[in-house]
């Protein structure tokens, strides 16, 4: 397996994430990224924060339930036809990308289970790039919420009303419309309570 094999991002999201990232990012920010699958997202949030914390149990049913948020049949049967890595192959190539990466702080873990390991108020900004289904994003979203700093950020991937409509629906019933879109369907929630 190479790199390029597993490129699943084209260049709208790498330069949609990066912007969201020159927007809303400093060098002392602390963020936990939910999902971070092959590091991707990872690297690039590593470039403009001062530590990142990739949560993802990088577990296989994780592919099958991925697309249980997706209503785009197109990309549902792509996913479905293609040869697709484990996710021990994927967690391979996350460790490869994130070797050198020093504010890189990898936890194989479901987001539920580390809440405890950061308090209330201590992070800068919360990036939900997991499970993409209504359920989870919201459950995801109530849990972690209060770990965000005031003025601090509520911010994940695939604000997409025709592709991932329950990630849409979770997001405008906990915040309504988000502060901040992105090109490539990041959102972003700055906090005031």
């Amino acid at each position: 397996m190479n790199e390029s094999t597993t490129m699943l991002r084209d260049e709208t999201y790498i330069s949609g994430l990066e912007d969201f990232c020159r927007k809303l990012l400093h060098p002392e920010a602390v963020l936990v990224e939910l999902g971070s699958f092959g590091g991707e997202s990872t690297s690039i949030l590593a470039r403009f924060a001062g530590q990142v914390y990739a949560v993802d149990p990088w577990e296989d049913t994780y592919q099958e339930a991925i697309l249980h948020g997706c209503a785009d049949q197109n990309i549902v049967n792509y996913l479905k036809k293609v040869p697709v890595p484990s996710m021990a192959e994927i967690e391979t190539l996350f460790d490869e990308r994130t070797r050198n990466l020093y504010n890189v702080t990898k936890i194989k873990d479901k987001a539920e289970n580390v809440l405890g390991n950061f308090a209330d108020r201590s992070i800068d900004v919360l990036y939900i790039d997991a499970i993409h289904t209504y359920e989870a994003v919201k459950k995801q979203i109530q849990d972690w919420r209060i770990k965000i700093k005031h003025g601090g950020l509520l911010a994940g991937h695939d604000f997409d009303r025709r592709t991932w409509p329950g990630v849409v629906r979770a997001v405008e019933e906990a915040i309504g419309k988000p502060d901040y879109t992105f090109s490539d369907t990041s959102w972003a929630y700055r906090i005031k309570d």
